[in-house]
C-alpha cells in the first residue's frame, strides 16, 4: 500500500509520497533568486527557513506546462532539506494497493524518466507517480 498526495500540472496528474510532505500552502510570495537555474522559481521563507521553490511543469520537461501561475506549493522534505513544489491543484491524499502500482513504461532514454517512479492505475484515470529525490536533484536542489 501507497498513501500520496495527487496534484495536477495541467491537464496531466501527478503523486508524491505522503510522508515526504510537510505541508500545503496556497500561492506564495516567491522572491527570485540571481542565477538560478531555470526550474527553480526562487526562494520562499517558511517559518524562519528559505526554501527554493520549483516549477515541477519544467522539471518535468512538460511544453507549456503554466506551472509558474500555480496556485499551490506543496512543502516537501527530502533528505532533510525542505522544498517547494509549484503546482496547478493539490486533489487529495489517496492510498493505492500494490496491484494498482504499474512500472513506467521506458520510452527514449533513461534520463527523461529518472523523476518517474510509477503509474498509478486509479478507477477513472492514472497518475504519474514522482520520484522526489530525482525530481529536487537529491542532496543539491539548485544545481543546473
Amino acid at each position: 500500500m501507497l498513501t500520496v498526495i495527487a496534484f495536477r500540472i495541467g491537464q496531466q496528474q501527478f503523486s508524491v509520497n505522503v510522508e515526504n510532505v510537510r505541508e500545503i500552502r496556497g500561492r506564495m510570495d516567491i522572491s527570485p533568486l540571481a542565477h538560478a537555474p531555470a526550474h527553480v522559481l526562487g526562494i520562499v521563507e517558511l517559518r524562519g527557513q528559505v526554501i527554493p521553490v520549483l516549477d515541477v511543469g519544467r522539471c518535468l520537461g512538460l511544453e507549456m506546462s503554466g506551472c509558474a501561475a500555480g496556485s499551490a506549493v506543496i512543502v516537501a522534505e527530502n533528505d532533510g532539506k525542505m522544498v517547494g513544489l509549484l503546482v496547478d491543484d493539490v486533489s487529495d491524499m489517496i492510498s493505492v494497493s500494490d496491484e494498482n502500482i504499474q512500472p513506467v513504461p521506458r520510452i527514449g532514454p533513461e534520463s527523461e524518466h529518472a523523476c518517474l517512479s510509477a503509474i498509478l492505475v486509479l478507477d477513472t484515470h492514472l497518475v504519474t507517480h514522482l520520484d522526489l529525490p530525482a525530481l529536487t536533484g537529491g542532496k543539491d536542489v539548485l544545481a543546473a
